[in-house]
């Protein structure tokens, strides 16, 4: 099975996320967004990402908390 991966970098607050995305032959982030803290504002950004990439999408999540700085990985297929 073919698929585009799309990596995902997630800056965590208590008030509010920032996202971003970028393919692997991309030089650089795209699609940036701030959104209030929310899995559900998460879930309508990677539909979003959809729209642009493919429903074939699979992303990579990076995911950075404030304390203790703590990245997170994790392929996300459907949903």
């Amino acid at each position: 099975m073919n698929y585009n991966t799309v990596y995902v970098g997630m800056d965590v607050h208590k008030e509010s996320f920032t996202l971003c995305s970028c393919k692997y032959e991309d030089e650089k982030a795209s699609h940036y967004q701030r959104t209030p803290a929310s899995y559900k504002n998460v879930l309508r950004y990677l539909a979003f990402l959809r729209t642009i990439y493919g429903e074939d999408t699979r992303f990579c999540v990076w995911l950075r908390s404030r304390m203790p700085w703590v990245f997170f990985v994790s392929s996300i297929g459907k949903f």
